[in-house]
């Protein structure tokens, strides 16, 4: 090796180290209390912090330190994948049972700090090649872009919200500086989201917010499937889905037709194991019947789908397929495939999503169903994968209890009777309540107690009584012990308008 190359050698070294040692490196925590960008989010060191609490923090110190990247030409997949991974991660921390106020503001923070960012980096983001030059296609690529935002920038003004919304008094003295800095954040954020334009907020009343009783406990994550053996081999079933503008689903017939399209397409991915279909339509034929297996109990809540499939495969993936209609300057449908794992949060191991277009109309089937042959690896057409939170004059939160059996779905389950549950409180104002109540064998309420936590301003008790005859005709999954089963959560509404 010549000096020449030895010097370069050399100065490839020294850079390698310090760009090294601007890693997050999770592995020395520092012995003071744990930061995020430079803010202080924990009271104690990283090292002290519980399980899920960590996991989350030493993922969004990696994420917050990686600013997005350039476009290179017209592969968006590493932007999609930036973009999927500060998703996946926000959904995991909204799911973290948050009783105390110091977890409720982590889980604040970490959110919104994370849904920030995405903000920030993609508003900014350099144009596409295939968008320069012209300013009338520049500007409406970036009026698209911010629609897309919107959302997102909400999100994350909410969740600085909740965090403002905490006592300083009630928060280690570390954190007590949190929530006015949440406040200006918010406030920062708010000058980037549009006012509401849905109907249900033209007709009355600001926004509402869910109330700070129902921010705690365990949130709306309920499992669909005993936790994954990621030691035995992953088993794929491929689950066909439909999303369009009426929430219609695909007839037996079509779907059975797009899932041997899509199965021919994941048959040449090597060493990918498929469950048959034939399996498939039996697990849906036992979940309409609301029964775990053949012969079992009938319940008053169909089991997931995959918690059926997973009881004879314990590393079960689901190739979740879909064909999303989309409406931008003309009409369009496309159909994809995601890969997730049954009960695990893990990715590790599973192969890219694919996508192919389907045509203008979902409802050509023909065209969805040879859209399945020509699936590939690439980004969406909608390019952001965390879902919009419409404003609404009308909030509804439900919080569970930590000590409660998860195969019971609470969150799931009171989350689906909203509309009952509100309409209990027709007046302005907040109110919120303590359920507790004991499921039977086969999911029917057979006793409740519904006790009043925030009294509605008027009408208080038969607004009581009216959330009891909601939670009392509730039907929940059959109880795993076969024995009645306790169950808690705290329920909340807030109405600024109708």
């Amino acid at each position: 090796m010549g000096p020449l190359a030895m010097i370069r050698v050399r100065a490839l070294a020294a850079l390698a180290v310090v760009l090294l040692a601007t890693l997050p490196d999770s592995s020395a925590d520092p012995p003071g209390p744990a930061e995020l960008a430079g803010r202080v989010v924990w009271d104690e060191p990283a090292a002290r912090m519980p399980g899920a609490i960590r996991g989350a923090y030493d993922e969004a110190r990696a994420l917050l330190a990686r600013p997005l990247a350039p476009p290179r030409g017209a592969d968006s997949r590493p932007m999609t994948q930036w973009i999927e991974a500060r998703s996946a991660l926000v959904r995991r921390v909204e799911g973290i049972a948050a009783p105390t106020p110091r977890e409720r503001l982590f889980v604040a923070v970490v959110g919104a700090s994370l849904l920030e960012q995405m903000v920030t980096e993609l508003r900014s983001v350099e144009l596409p090649r295939a968008v320069r030059g012209d300013p009338e296609v520049e500007r409406m690529f970036r009026e698209t872009l911010d629609r897309q935002l919107d959302p997102i920038a909400a999100r994350a003004r909410d969740a600085y919200r909740a965090c403002a919304g905490l006592q300083p008094s009630a928060l280690p003295e570390p954190l007590r500086f949190w929530p006015d800095e949440c406040r200006q954040r918010a406030d920062a954020l708010a000058s980037l989201v549009p006012p509401p334009a849905g109907p249900a907020t033209r007709a009355g009343g600001p926004p509402a917010e869910v109330p700070a009783e129902c921010q705690g406990g365990v949130q709306v994550v309920d499992p669909d499937a005993p936790p994954a053996d990621l030691g035995q081999p992953m088993e794929v079933a491929i689950l066909v889905e439909r999303r369009d503008a009426i929430q219609r689903d695909f007839a037996d017939a079509d779907r059975d037709r797009v899932a041997a399209a899509v199965r021919r397409r994941l048959a040449k991915l090597r060493g990918l194991r498929l469950i048959d279909d034939a399996e498939v339509r039996t697990a849906r034929r036992l979940m309409a019947e609301r029964r775990s297996s053949e012969g079992g109990p009938v319940c008053g809540q169909a089991p997931p789908l995959s918690s059926i499939l997973a009881r004879s495969h314990p590393h079960l993936v689901i190739a979740r397929v879909e064909a999303v209609q989309y409406h931008g300057e003309g009409p369009m449908c496309e159909l994809s495939v995601s890969f997730d794992r049954a009960g695990s949060d893990s990715s590790e191991g599973l192969p890219e999503s694919l996508a192919a277009d389907a045509g203008q109309r979902c409802t050509d089937v023909a065209r969805v169903v040879a859209a399945g042959r020509r699936l590939s690896p690439r980004a969406r057409a909608g390019i952001l994968g965390v879902g919009a939170r419409r404003s609404s004059p009308v909030a509804y939160g439900v919080a569970g209890s930590d000590g409660d059996e998860p195969w019971l779905r609470v969150g799931t389950t009171l989350k689906g009777v909203e509309q009952a549950m509100t309409e209990c409180h027709p007046g302005l104002g907040a109110a919120s309540w303590a359920l507790s109540w004991t499921v039977s064998p086969t999911g029917q309420v057979v006793s409740s107690e519904v006790r009043p936590l925030r009294a509605p301003p008027s009408g208080a008790e038969e607004v009581r009584r009216c959330v009891d005859r909601v939670l009392r005709a509730t039907v929940f999954p059959c109880t795993p012990s076969g024995r009645p089963e306790r169950a808690r959560a705290r329920v909340c509404v807030a109405r600024t308008g109708r």
